[in-house]
Order: C-alpha cells, then structure tokens, then sequence
C-alpha cells in the first residue's frame, strides 16, 4: 500500500486526512495526482501546486514528479504556506 496524508489548507478543502493505493496502482507521482484527480475533482490544479514528500524528502530533491513510488512508501501533500 501507498499511503497519502493531506495537511494544511488542502486536508480542509479536501475534507480528508488522506487515501491508499494499492502499489501496483501507481508507478510515480504524476500518477498519484491523476489517481486523485477523480476522487477529488474540484483540486486537479491544487495538487500539482502542494509541497509533495514522499518518505520525508521533498520531490524537489528526488526526481519530481517521476519520482517512483513503491509498496510502504508515504507520500505527504502539504499545502505552501506564504505570509508577510
């Protein structure tokens, strides 16, 4: 299994705490965000713009959204934060 968990503004918008996936449902991230896409329709935009952790590294210092994902893996969507 492949565990998701939303935190932030996103786990409100989404009104969940997050979703499985079988592994051999999805290869890499981009795959995930069109896996979420039909569960949440109204976010496809928001998921591409969330800060995205898989096993606490930041997809930024993997191989963005080709980074693989394997049976156990935890993929954390964080929404940005900005302030001033």
């Amino acid at each position: 299994m492949i565990k998701v968990k939303f935190f932030g503004l996103l786990r409100l918008d989404l009104k969940s705490e997050g979703v499985t996936f079988d592994a051999s449902e999805v290869k890499d991230i981009r795959e995930l965000v069109e896996k979420l896409t039909p569960i949440y329709p109204d976010f496809h935009e928001s998921f591409s713009d969330q800060i995205i952790m898989v096993n606490d590294a930041n997809i930024t210092s993997l191989k963005f959204f080709k980074t693989k994902l394997k049976a156990g893996d935890v993929v954390l969507m964080l929404s940005p934060v900005s302030g001033g």
